[in-house]
């Protein structure tokens, strides 16, 4: 699914995506579909020629957000700059330890913390969550915050050293 979003930064991904919404909407004529459609074009007219002359490299893998090691090993030595993270919360999502099952704390520190050896001072990390989750690490700086609906919004950057 990560593969098939990021492919929509692509000219030809985003063709393609339009002609899957466009066949839905042709089938069953939903408002939706039409609403999709009309945002895929918007967004197919402000990547045009930028998405040609300036390809973006994606790459995605499953992986433990939590794990520093296996993200230094599937990015090979590759860094990173930007990273989106919607991170659970809620009825139906939690941060889980996949050996024991039981809630993890401080979930969130320990992803920023793994984070921090693939990216750049430049790099921005942008954490969406709930108002009781604290998006904060001593490894970054907050440079933006925002509220859209029930969600915040946290931009943060590496500091430096």
């Amino acid at each position: 699914m990560a593969q098939q979003n990021l492919g929509l930064l692509s000219v030809n991904g985003l063709d393609k995506r339009i002609s899957e919404i466009s066949e839905m909407f042709r089938l069953y004529g939903k408002r939706s579909h039409k609403e999709a459609l009309d945002s895929a074009h918007r967004l197919g007219h402000r990547i045009g020629t930028l998405a040609e002359e300036y390809p973006l490299e994606t790459r995605a893998f499953q992986a433990s957000a939590l794990d520093r090691g296996v993200l230094l090993e599937n990015l090979k030595g590759v860094t990173v700059d930007v990273v989106f993270v919607d991170v659970p919360y809620g009825l139906h999502s939690e941060w889980r330890n996949a050996d024991s099952g039981f809630e993890l704390d401080n979930s969130l520190w320990r992803m920023l913390n793994a984070l921090l050896d693939v990216l750049v001072p430049t790099s921005v990390v942008a954490v969406v969550s709930e108002k009781r989750q604290k998006a904060s690490h001593e490894g970054y700086q907050r440079i933006e915050h925002f509220q859209v609906g029930k969600r915040r919004v946290v931009l943060l950057k590496p500091t430096a050293g």
